[in-house]
């Protein structure tokens, strides 16, 4: 059942980015808004508190659920939940649409429309000049494409539904704070780094599979080399090993625009082959009864 939700999921990816009212959904925000008022201001009592507020009740709702639904109607039921909360976490704007959305303002030279899908996918301000752009985005796209797509289906087939959502939440606080106080931001960013380490290793290994094999080893062990935080080390990995197996050296500036675009689709094609063989994995493992 999780393999049929997570290629049906895979499928209508696209679809549902293409909804308007689907992208203007942002149900993180909207849980941490509503959770807001409630949260202890700091201190210790924060730190344990927090977490269990704004993951702990939709995480374990969604589990209760799914074990509710275990054997009734041939399943469907289940299977209806996990599609739903996966096209939740992959969501809103999907990973795809953010790109093709880059890559046509590229196309078409709109500086202004580019750089707003650039920052919406760095989550942050996009350098100016669509060279440094896409040098940018190429890059983040990599690590995007772990917390979107790999990531969450990783935990998903790891715990099902509850455990996809757990991820997606956690990595939502991590990375946008939602106004919360420094100190307890930085709480919750080391709590996803754990909760993001061994998903983002797997992905960078399945570099070496989906791109040159020699080059992602050789960048795999650069990173393992140097001295890094746990959180810098899971995005550096993905990143650096990443672009090891397209052969792409992070340190080149990029002087033609077509080999600036075509270097983004490499690296979201490279992102979509190490995905699809992590479900050919699962695939496998699923048949032979090892993955249940």
């Amino acid at each position: 059942m999780k393999l049929l939700a997570v290629v049906l999921a895979l499928l209508s990816e696209r679809l549902l980015g293409q909804l308007r009212w689907w992208n203007r959904l942002d149900l993180p925000a909207l849980w941490h808004r509503l959770l807001a008022p409630w949260l202890p201001a700091g201190g210790v009592r924060a730190h344990w508190l927090a977490p269990l507020l704004l993951w702990g009740p939709p995480v374990l709702l969604t589990a209760a659920l799914d074990l509710a639904l275990a054997g009734v109607w041939f399943e469907l039921p289940r299977l209806l939940l996990a599609l739903g909360v996966l096209a939740a976490c992959l969501g809103p704007e999907a990973f795809n649409v953010r790109v093709d959305a880059f890559l046509a303002a590229a196309e078409r030279g709109d500086e202004a429309a580019a750089r707003r899908a650039a920052a919406a996918l760095l989550g942050d301000e996009a350098p100016a000049g669509l060279l440094r752009q896409a040098q940018a985005v190429a890059a983040a796209l990599l690590y995007e494409g772990h917390v979107r797509l790999f990531a969450v289906l990783f935990w998903f087939f790891l715990l099902g539904p509850a455990g996809a959502l757990l991820y997606r939440l956690a990595s939502d606080t991590a990375r946008r704070g939602h106004g919360l106080p420094a100190a307890l931001h930085a709480h919750l960013r080391r709590l996803f780094a754990w909760l993001d380490a061994v998903p983002a290793h797997l992905f960078a290994l399945g570099f070496f599979l989906a791109g040159s094999f020699d080059d992602a080893w050789h960048a795999w062990r650069r990173v393992w080399a140097t001295e890094l935080g746990l959180a810098e080390r899971n995005r550096t990995l993905v990143v650096v090993t990443g672009c090891g197996a397209l052969r792409h050296d992070l340190g080149r500036d990029l002087d033609d625009h077509g080999e600036a675009l075509r270097w983004v689709r490499a690296a979201r094609a490279l992102v979509l082959r190490a995905v699809v063989v992590w479900v050919g994995v699962a695939a496998l493992m699923t048949l032979s009864g090892t993955l249940a």
